[in-house]
């Protein structure tokens, strides 16, 4: 998890994974470019599995990075800052990825809540590597912070390289055009999703680099499918506006 401010959200997701009915695990939390407010929460929290570090970069990628560098190998959960991790999610991820044969990347389904941690909907769907890869160019059927990945497999990717919003989904598009990395999506609720204005849905700024991701992969493996969803993007964004 990498976090860099102190909002009321903080505490319950970091709760939330301490309380996993798995308890074998370790929780690294990288605090980017953050004031001492957070920091001083955060080390009141103490467990051994929490594994707390803090970088003067804010940039979200290259904390990500610094994460994964720390975990090494195996398979790392994605969490963020503002969202729920289910109780049995380590659990059942353990069950599932040995179910579907280890993929390096195991993404599951959310439960949406708002800012007042009400429920207001679900979020995602299974669906096998060919499927995923088949939706890339038009949506993004991998929610982030509820998927697990195997960390060799994504640093030989070279990691997350881009993207103030997007960061994952730059990752998802250069992992399909490795052609040996592979995607599962199970139809299993992992986290609650947390909906506020400050997150990365529908700002200008993701529309932007996607596109531009998109038009990257369409000159790289001369996709026309990749081409059109570059366009649809940039039509999206101009059609919304300024954030």
């Amino acid at each position: 998890m990498c976090v860099n401010k102190l909002t009321p959200f903080v505490g319950d997701a970091v709760k939330s994974v301490l309380a996993q009915t798995d308890p074998d695990f370790d929780f690294i939390i990288v605090a980017n470019n953050c004031k001492e407010d957070l920091w001083q929460f955060l080390n009141g929290f103490h467990d051994p599995r929490i594994k707390l570090y803090r970088t003067r970069i804010g940039q979200l990628s290259f904390n990500l990075n610094y994460g994964l560098n720390l975990a090494k190998d195996g398979y790392v959960l994605r969490m963020d800052a503002d969202d729920i991790a289910l109780p049995d999610r380590l659990e059942l991820t353990k069950l599932l990825l040995s179910d579907h044969g280890y993929p390096d990347l195991l993404g599951g389904t959310s439960i949406l809540i708002n800012t007042s941690g009400q429920e207001i909907g679900h979020e995602g769907s299974s669906g096998n590597d060919a499927e995923i890869k088949a939706s890339f160019w038009w949506k993004n059927r991998i929610i982030h912070p509820a998927c697990c990945f195997k960390v060799s497999s994504v640093m030989d990717l070279g990691g997350y390289c881009s993207g103030f919003m997007s960061e994952d989904y730059d990752l998802w598009l250069r992992a399909c055009r490795s052609k040996t990395f592979t995607f599962c999506n199970v139809d299993v609720p992992f986290i609650k999703y947390r909906i506020n204005p400050g997150q990365a849905r529908g700002k200008s700024l993701a529309y932007a680099e996607v596109a531009g991701d998109m038009l990257r992969e369409a000159l790289m493996l001369n996709s026309f499918k990749m081409l059109l969803g570059s366009v649809l993007l940039c039509f999206k964004k101009y059609i919304k506006g300024k954030d």
